[in-house]
């Protein structure tokens, strides 16, 4: 009996094991994998200004898997000087930014935010400025050196190194390029570009060369003869000219006559007297290192008016008629 209990006992054990499954299959959905952190990838560590780059946000669990997340954002520091596109950004300003990924859903931020640098393109528009001791000029005088500064930029606006050529229009006599240096003798308006291979958008500077201060004095008359009747009008011309031989516009004159004559309108005189006088000119205002500038003319005033000489026949020379 007690065996058969015993049997019996053990029987019943078993079967209840047997009814029992020891390894049953894991419901999957109690286990959702959960986000531990946020990743991101650049596809190319530098890019050129103008050109497409890959961003790539990636949510992972514990296990550094990844997950489905179609929220993420991507965060740029600076936040301007780059346009965004379906797949990434495309940079304008030449410089680093940090790229970040933001689940803002479960509250994560890339830790590690990925670098990206912007550089120059390829020259596009090269840029003439004329300078005289670092400080850009418009107008300079005859004579003075100058210097030409060039700058190249890519299509973006970003400063691009490169080699250049200096042309100046017109070219010639008075033109001279001294120790790279520049020096227009010759007063008048001058274009300087900045040459570079490639690039056909050349942006030029203008300079104005003017007159210098008067180094030199001319005195013409109006009319200009060597015997004038007495009752004439004459004008007395005066013409100041700097040291590279331009006419000099703006000059202040004193003009006078020894003896005197009568005064008939600005820089005229009536020759109402016979005899010979001298007609002169002074400059009054500025000149080249304050030098005194004057000039005169000695005329002659007669009332029979210039004279006729017989050069043939010769005095009490027979002539057949």
């Amino acid at each position: 009996a007690g065996e058969s209990a015993g049997e019996s006992a053990g029987e019943s054990a078993g079967e209840l094991a047997g009814d029992l499954d020891m390894n049953p299959p894991l419901d999957m959905a109690a286990f959702d994998p959960i986000p531990f952190s946020v990743e991101t990838r650049v596809g190319e560590r530098n890019t050129e200004a103008g050109v497409e780059n890959r961003v790539t946000c990636q949510l992972l669990d514990q296990e550094a898997q990844p997950i489905s997340a179609p929220d993420l954002q991507v965060e740029i520091v600076p936040s301007q000087g780059f346009l965004r596109t379906e797949i990434g950004v495309v940079g304008e300003v030449a410089r680093t930014y940090e790229l970040t990924c933001v689940a803002a859903e479960y509250g994560l931020v890339d830790s590690t935010p990925a670098l990206w640098t912007v550089i120059p393109s390829k020259p596009a528009v090269t840029l003439a400025r004329v300078t005289v001791d670092g400080e850009s000029v418009e107008t300079v005088s005859a004579g003075q050196f100058i210097d030409i500064e060039c700058e190249a930029y890519d299509a973006q606006g970003n400063a691009v190194e490169a080699t250049f050529t200096e042309r100046v229009t017109p070219q010639g006599l008075g033109v001279d390029r001294i120790g790279g240096r520049w020096r227009m003798n010759r007063s008048g308006q001058y274009e300087f570009t900045c040459q570079t291979p490639g690039v056909d958008d050349i942006r030029p500077a203008f300079i104005e060369v003017s007159a210098g201060l008067p180094r030199r004095l001319v005195l013409n008359l109006d009319p200009d003869r060597p015997i004038y009747r007495a009752g004439q009008v004459v004008t007395v011309i005066p013409q100041a000219f700097d040291a590279q031989d331009n006419v000099v516009s703006r000059v202040e004159y004193e003009v006078d006559s020894e003896p005197a004559l009568t005064p008939f309108g600005t820089r005229r005189f009536r020759l109402d007297s016979l005899g010979r006088f001298t007609l002169s000119a002074e400059v009054t205002s500025e000149t080249e290192n304050e030098i005194e500038l004057s000039a005169s003319r000695e005329i002659l005033v007669d009332f029979a008016g210039p004279g006729i000489r017989c050069f043939t026949p010769e005095e009490g020379e027979l002539v057949a008629i």
